[in-house]
């Protein structure tokens, strides 16, 4: 696995597919990277300059293809998109383009489906699977690399189950009432279209009215 290059700049050029295409030059081998918009803009005038570019490498069975990437934070955000069904390297590169690694945490973290969905390819459906599939990891990435300013707007499914519990405790419930409907939250489907944990609330309450124990 390559972790990141460093070597020259040659150039940037857009395919004939409107992708950015890094040329770099490591040790006289000239490697062909798909980078961010980012990163482009970045080094877009630093031409025969060393560079560092962190690298994401995918394997297919008919080609090997490099992704680059302005820095750890980007590498890793982007290694979460692909492990996502459904969500491939190309949609993963756009989210990056038009949100950025920040906003595209701070979107996740708090569940808003609407910036998501700013980005091209990306509907209200597979805004809802990122957030649910993402959002506990991205509070780990941003505890990693120290990004506080956005701590206020992330809300982690476990942190709203745990609000769930204490709630329904403080309203009269058992803990193995509670604790049933914790495991409803987490195995029901309604949890990719209901993120807001007062509807989370409202659906455990109705659940537990409808099954007394």
């Amino acid at each position: 696995m390559i972790h990141y290059l460093k070597g020259k700049f040659v150039e940037i050029v857009n395919n004939t597919k409107n992708r950015i295409i890094l040329v770099m030059e490591v040790n006289q081998i000239g490697y062909e990277l798909q980078i961010t918009s980012k990163l482009a803009k970045k080094i877009s005038d630093r031409k025969s300059d060393q560079i560092k570019v962190f690298i994401h490498m995918q394997i297919r069975e008919d080609c090997q293809i490099l992704y680059g990437f302005i820095d750890k934070l980007e590498q890793e955000i982007f290694r979460q998109l692909v492990n996502i069904t459904g969500i491939g390297a190309q949609l993963s590169i756009t989210l990056l383009n038009t949100l950025g690694s920040e906003e595209l945490i701070k979107a996740v973290c708090s569940g808003d489906i609407k910036t998501l969905s700013k980005s091209p390819g990306v509907g209200k459906k597979t805004a809802e699977r990122i957030i649910l599939e993402l959002n506990s990891k991205l509070l780990k990435l941003m505890e990693l690399f120290e990004i506080k300013a956005e701590s206020s707007f992330c809300i982690s499914y476990e942190g709203m189950l745990e609000d769930i519990q204490l709630t329904l405790l403080s309203l009269g419930y058992s803990h193995k009432e509670v604790n049933l409907a914790t495991t409803y939250l987490q195995n029901n489907k309604f949890l990719l279209k209901k993120i807001d944990i007062e509807e989370l609330l409202r659906v455990a309450i109705t659940w537990l009215s409808n099954n007394s124990y």
